[in-house]
């Protein structure tokens, strides 16, 4: 019985070794999950039975930019770079149509519709003692200091606190639009 026990033992042995060297190599692997049994689909290099295969471009075509682009002033990598930035957005009729659907959209969700802070988000922060989202019908809440258009860009750009950045989510113009929006909530408030 010792015989087969130090046999099975030796012969165990190497195995063994190996496939624990091998299951520490597959653990360093930088892929999605550290052993990739199936390959998953959105990973392939083949196309979508609804979507046709991409066509080159002719030989010799002459690339499109989009002019607008060079035009469009540079975002302020800075919040002090920020505070000296004024609205450089029309506060016309249309771009205040324009700031409420985007804060509609994307803003109430957390603020309320009206701006006054009234969501279930900020029902659930206050029950959590979680500062809740900025109330725009008090004094001071569309910025710290009040007055600068620059310093509200630059919190919805990079958001700030529990409110998630916007700076890829929303155009230039429409963040600006936003806040001739906010401005306009605080006027109706009695600011």
């Amino acid at each position: 019985m010792r015989a087969i026990a130090a046999t099975l033992k030796s012969r165990l042995k190497w195995p063994l070794l190996l496939a624990i060297i091998g299951i520490v190599a597959l653990a360093c692997s930088t892929g999605t999950y550290p052993v990739d049994v199936f390959t998953e689909m959105h990973y392939q290099q083949s196309y979508r039975s609804q979507e046709p295969p991409r066509v080159m471009p002719a030989e010799g075509a002459v690339p499109f930019t989009d002019e607008s682009e060079a035009l469009r002033p540079v975002e302020p990598p800075s919040q002090v770079e920020a505070l000296t930035m004024a609205n450089p957005v029309e506060a016309s009729a249309d771009n205040l149509v324009r700031g409420q659907q985007v804060f509609t959209r994307n803003c109430a969700v957390c603020h309320g519709i009206s701006g006054t802070s009234d969501s279930f988000i900020s029902v659930t922060f206050t029950s959590m003692s979680i500062k809740p989202p900025a109330n725009f019908a008090e004094a001071g809440s569309i910025t710290p200091d009040g007055s600068s258009d620059g310093l509200a860009f630059w919190i919805i750009s990079d958001g700030l606190g529990n409110m998630p950045a916007f700076r890829h989510l929303l155009s230039y113009e429409d963040r600006w639009g936003v806040i001739h929006y906010l401005r306009l909530l605080s006027e109706q408030a009695g600011q």
